[in-house]
């Protein structure tokens, strides 16, 4: 009997645990909502200075590291892709358990839409991030109103996800460690999407707000005072329609009724110089370029009209620090690939210590090359070592390898816990085993961001016409 009884336990043991592992593995994992969500409850209580509540147009637009570095605000974009206005109650909800705000900044894009229909997608990043508890339960019954049944058990909806598991579904944040542990909800993009520039600045008329987002925006003002919290209600940049013009003039005038600023970002495009051309990502957000200027511009407005405190020496902090630091490179690395001259690339990435750089000499050229020894005055290799052909490796500034002319040798290096640096006798340079090296009659260089824990570029300088070409031209 006591042998039965103790099978029956260790089977449901096992078969919890295998429930549990098997549900971690197949759960969605996105940076348009999911991770939002994760990481909020990563943060230390009452450390939010400056909460952004909403959809997409708070992820992709706002980066909370620019917030941190220029005015040392410590904010979190706590956010969900195409978030319906009802969700963000809910978000509001939850966010309060943990977390007081000096300030809570609305985004009224999803609060100005003309539809209420909710798809799979928008269902799952707006709930299934929320940890178990009551709210998630309302929440579900709100946002999946008429299909609870169908995701109130989470396994449903992603039990045949096996056919598209990569590694971080079995080693969280794979490679992207670093980024989403210290992760403020802000989504890099890089494309380039133009976009054409709306007239609505003399546009006043209004029209109505669907009777569903108008409650639940008034719910979420309400929330906010009764709690003592200021709000603030905010438009982002996007191309807007006259008509969806009218509808933000709308959502102003309800803020106004409650003695809440609203503030659309749309009337001051040339104020931040935003470029229809080249700062948008795809036809509603911003590319990481727009960001720059609207976060910046967007900083100093609650800066100057809300009083915010300056985090930016305050030890307590120090996630918005590493999360500001990573953000920062990510953008170097992307002025790297946009330099095609060597002489200028030199100058960019000599006297860096956040990154592991591998240069290979190989050819057939001469040491008296112009851009041979432009590389190595740069990085002090000195000719003697050159002449015999070689590999070498310079990590945080300083000469850490070099092959000294030897033909076969191998270097190896740990970058981080997913990555490492292979260099085996110049012919092959690996990076996480994938061969970086295209050329051998050629100068290669290869750099790694050791706080990004990404290759930020790598090109081969070929030897053509009795020497090493200054053009950079990547293939990748």
């Amino acid at each position: 009997m006591i042998k039965n009884f103790v099978k029956i336990i260790c089977f449901i043991a096992i078969f919890i645990t295998l429930l549990w592992f098997s549900s971690r593995v197949l759960r969605f994992k996105n940076d348009n909502g999911i991770y939002q969500g994760d990481s909020f409850y990563d943060q230390e209580t009452n450390t939010i200075d400056v909460l952004f509540l909403g959809s997409s147009h708070i992820h992709y637009n706002v980066n909370p590291a620019i917030l941190y570095n220029e005015y040392g605000i410590a904010s979190y974009n706590y956010t969900s892709g195409s978030q319906p206005i009802w969700s963000t109650y809910h978000y509001l909800i939850e966010a309060l358990k943990t977390q007081k705000p000096k300030l809570i900044a609305l985004e009224s894009y999803i609060v100005a839409a003309s539809r209420t229909n909710v798809v799979d997608y928008q269902i799952v990043a707006a709930t299934y991030a929320l940890k178990w508890s009551e709210n998630r339960i309302n929440s579900l019954k709100v946002t999946a109103a008429e299909r609870f049944d169908e995701f109130i058990n989470p396994m449903y909806r992603y039990h045949n996800r096996y056919k598209d598991l990569k590694e971080e579904d079995f080693l969280p944040y794979a490679n992207n460690y670093n980024h989403y542990r210290y992760f403020k909800g802000y989504s890099f993009h890089q494309k380039t999407f133009p976009v054409k520039k709306p007239n609505i600045k003399n546009i006043k008329d209004t029209l109505p707000l669907l009777e569903q987002q108008e409650t639940y925006y008034r719910k979420i003002l309400e929330l906010a005072k009764t709690n003592n919290i200021p709000i603030v209600v905010i438009a982002s940049p996007f191309p807007m329609t006259d008509d969806e013009a009218r509808h933000f003039n709308r959502v102003g005038e309800i803020a106004k009724e409650y003695d809440i600023p609203f503030m659309n970002f749309n009337h001051y495009y040339d104020d931040y110089d935003l470029d229809f051309w080249t700062d948008y990502n795809d036809a509603g957000h911003l590319n990481y370029k727009g960001v720059q200027k609207y976060t910046a511009y967007l900083g100093k407005y609650l800066k100057d009209n809300f009083e915010i405190p300056d985090r930016r020496i305050d030890t307590n902090y120090d996630t918005w620090e590493k999360n500001a630091l990573y953000e920062y490179n990510k953008v170097y690395d992307m002025a790297l690939r946009d330099i095609d001259n060597i002489n200028e690339y030199m100058t960019k990435i000599t006297n860096l210590n956040d990154y592991t750089i591998v240069i290979n000499m190989f050819g057939e050229y001469g040491s008296n090359d112009n851009v041979v020894k432009t590389i190595y005055s740069n990085f002090n290799i000195t000719n003697e070592v050159y002449i015999n052909n070689a590999s070498y490796v310079i990590d945080k500034n300083k000469l850490v390898f070099s092959s000294m002319g030897e033909t076969n040798y191998l270097y190896h290096k740990e970058l981080n816990k997913y990555n490492d640096l292979v260099v085996d006798s110049g012919s092959k340079i690996l990076i996480s085993r994938s061969n970086l090296i295209k050329n051998t009659n050629s100068v290669s260089i290869i750099v790694y961001d050791n706080i990004t824990h990404e290759v930020a570029d790598y090109f081969d300088l070929p030897y053509t016409n009795d020497s090493i070409s200054k053009l950079i031209e990547r293939d990748y």
